[in-house]
C-alpha cells in the first residue's frame, strides 16, 4: 500500500503536501465543497463512502469540516497518508492514477517503500528488517 500511495502522490501532485485544487481538470474546479487537496487529492465529500472516513478525520484533525480537512490535509502527513489509505479501501472511482493500471503498475518499485518510509519519518533512519540475532525465542529468518 505504501508504494501504491507513493505512485499515487507522485502523478496526483509531484509530492507536494500543499497541493489545492488541479485547475486544469473542469471536475475539479466545479467541485468547491468537496475540493481535492494535498499530496493524494483527496476531497473532503470521500468522506461518505464510510462513516470510518470521518471517525479517522475526526480524531486526527480533531474535526471534518471543509477548511480543517484541506488545512490538515495538507499540514498533518499522518492524517494525509492514513485517510488516503482508508479511502482506497473504499472507493477508487475518484482517483485517476489508481484506476489507469499502466500509471501504477509501471512505476510501483518494491525498493522504493524505505524511501516513502522517510518521508513518513522525518530525521528517522528507514526500518529495516530484524536479524536472525534478533528475532523472538532465538527463531531464525527461513531456517
Amino acid at each position: 500500500m505504501c508504494e501504491v500511495l507513493r505512485v499515487q502522490a507522485g502523478f496526483e501532485s509531484d509530492w507536494n503536501w500543499n497541493e489545492g485544487v488541479d485547475t486544469t481538470n473542469d471536475n475539479s474546479v466545479h467541485h468547491k465543497e468537496g475540493e481535492e487537496t494535498g499530496a493524494f487529492q483527496v476531497s473532503w465529500d470521500s468522506m461518505q463512502f464510510d462513516a470510518t472516513l470521518r471517525e479517522c478525520v475526526d480524531s486526527l484533525a480533531g474535526g471534518h469540516d471543509v477548511l480543517t480537512f484541506i488545512e490538515k490535509m495538507k499540514s498533518n502527513h499522518a492524517l494525509a497518508v492514513e485517510y488516503c489509505a482508508r479511502l482506497l479501501r473504499f472507493n477508487t472511482t475518484w482517483c485517476g492514477t489508481i484506476n489507469d493500471p499502466k500509471k501504477v503498475i509501471a512505476h510501483v518499485r518494491r525498493d522504493a517503500v524505505a524511501e516513502f518510509q522517510t518521508f513518513l519519518q522525518v530525521g528517522a533512519a528507514p526500518a529495516t528488517p530484524p536479524t536472525p540475532s534478533s528475532t523472538p525465542d532465538g527463531a531464525t529468518n527461513g531456517d
